[in-house]
């Protein structure tokens, strides 16, 4: 992608689309480290404890995913009012408010899903140390795996392949739509517009079929429901051998 000197204010653009690749990370790796309780739990055998109870793992599960996903939603939300402050000082870009309410609904479905899928990745982590490591590689791939840390058009189509099947990566499109389009359309010729939005990450191809903005959002709920139903089938297997 060349030509960046022919916008006007590039630096607006590009803003904007940090924003939603920082919020995208904030989302992923703050739900990992919200579940740090289920570790903890099971280290100290309190979830054994818990099953000796009316509450069953299923109910256990969900209830660590409701907090963890309070947890990401909140630090959403803080760390997306951070960095628009921080650009609206330094660059001048403006947020409309009919962009805020999908966003924060992007971000709360986002943080759900992250949280679902990072609470079957720690169901297999037995040890806080373990634990704690895999925070620390999480952290640094989340930035490649939302396709933040360079724009997707620049990556092979594995690494391509690879954010498509990163729920987080959705929340990054659908956000890097809903705020950069303003900004695309008084500064993208429209002979480009196309290309410089899949260039950037704004819209995502599944199938050779470029999805809309709700589909993305559908797409990201259908994530959302088979990893609950990975984890419901995890706590039966749990369940049945503690039997």
């Amino acid at each position: 992608m060349n030509g960046w000197e022919m916008l006007a204010h590039p630096n607006k653009l590009l803003d904007l689309w940090i924003i939603a690749g920082i919020v995208a990370i904030a989302g992923i790796t703050t739900s990992f480290q919200g579940l740090n309780q289920f570790v903890d739990d099971r280290v100290n055998r309190t979830s054994d404890d818990l099953r000796l109870t009316d509450i069953s793992p299923l109910s256990q599960s969900l209830s660590y995913i409701l907090s963890a996903s309070l947890i990401s939603f909140v630090m959403q939300i803080f760390v997306f009012a951070i960095v628009t402050i921080y650009f609206s000082l330094t660059d001048h870009i403006k947020i409309f408010v009919n962009d805020l309410w999908p966003s924060l609904g992007i971000m709360l479905l986002a943080a759900v899903v992250d949280t679902v899928l990072n609470l079957i990745i720690v169901a297999f982590i037995h040890k806080e140390k373990t634990f704690n490591i895999m925070s620390s590689i999480l952290g640094a791939l989340s930035g490649f795996l939302v396709a933040s840390y360079f724009p997707i058009g620049l990556l092979p189509k594995v690494a391509q392949d690879l954010v498509k099947l990163t729920p987080g990566s959705y929340q990054a499109i659908f956000v890097r739509n809903l705020l950069m389009s303003d900004q695309i359309k008084k500064q993208v010729p429209t002979t480009l517009v196309k290309r410089f939005k899949n260039f950037l990450g704004c819209q995502i191809k599944l199938g050779g079929h470029l999805l809309t903005d709700e589909q993305v959002v559908f797409v990201l709920a259908g994530m959302g429901v088979i990893l609950l139903l990975v984890v419901a089938f995890i706590n039966l297997i749990v369940n049945r051998k503690k039997k």
